[in-house]
């Protein structure tokens, strides 16, 4: 990573910890995230999920670039996934079975790689 986009990553990661430390109002704390993340990272969409109780559901909390129909259907994170605690990057998604059930609204909302950061809180993701 060239110096300059280091300095950036840097820079939005400490805001990112800003807006996380200073704010308590959780709409305000998920756009923050999605603030820090399209500065840190390029991507035509960006979600944060969360856990839904104490189940293995998960919801779209805040989105940007999704479609509608793609939240809505997206009531449960991917197999396999829900355990992650470090950082995935799928440079291709259609060559990961454990996204198999999901491919049809993957393919069908554009999506081809997919990058997840779990935000542990904790010690849990």
């Amino acid at each position: 990573m060239p110096h300059n986009e280091s300095k950036s990553a840097v820079r939005a990661m400490l805001q990112a910890s800003a807006v996380l430390l200073s704010n308590h109002e959780l709409p305000d704390i998920l756009q923050g995230i999605l603030d820090r993340a399209q500065e840190i990272l390029s991507a035509d969409a960006y979600a944060v999920w969360r856990r839904a109780d104490r189940s293995e559901q998960w919801k779209i909390e805040a989105s940007r670039g999704l479609s509608e129909t793609y939240i809505r259907g997206s009531t449960r994170i991917y197999g396999g996934l829900t355990q992650a605690q470090h950082p995935m990057v799928l440079d291709d998604v259609h060559a990961d079975p454990r996204l198999r059930d999901r491919m049809g609204a993957l393919i069908a909302e554009g999506i081809q790689a997919l990058a997840a950061f779990p935000i542990i809180v904790n010690g849990a993701a």
